[in-house]
């Protein structure tokens, strides 16, 4: 009978374990410098100190953040930067949490790693 308990906690860590990487999921990270380059432009964006796992390659995704919705750009470089719309706060150092992030297909390409 032991052996049926132990199959039905491995299932429910297994649906756990499915959740988590299928989404939705969050993701928290320090809020850094970076090289002021969307600045020049305008676009104000929040520099990550790490990335989601959850994203995988370059691209850009939609998420909510703390602040409201954002806009995630993750480079080749493996950096990411979130721009929040509407929102032109001084987050630096702050915590800043992403959820329900989605990737986003768009009709150009991404040349911003130079």
């Amino acid at each position: 009978m032991w052996y049926l308990s132990i199959l039905v906690i491995l299932i429910i860590l297994i649906i756990i374990r499915m959740k988590q990487v299928d989404g939705p999921w969050e993701h928290s990270s320090k809020v850094v410098h970076g090289h002021g380059m969307a600045r020049h432009v305008d676009w104000r964006t929040a520099n990550l100190a790490e990335c989601p796992k959850q994203t995988k390659g370059r691209g850009f995704y939609s998420c909510t953040t703390n602040y409201g919705k954002g806009s995630l750009i993750r480079s080749e470089r493996g950096t990411c930067e979130v721009h929040i719309h509407e929102f032109n706060g001084d987050i630096y150092g702050k915590e800043l949490k992403l959820k329900d992030i989605k990737q986003e297909e768009i009709p150009f390409g991404l040349t911003y790693d130079k």
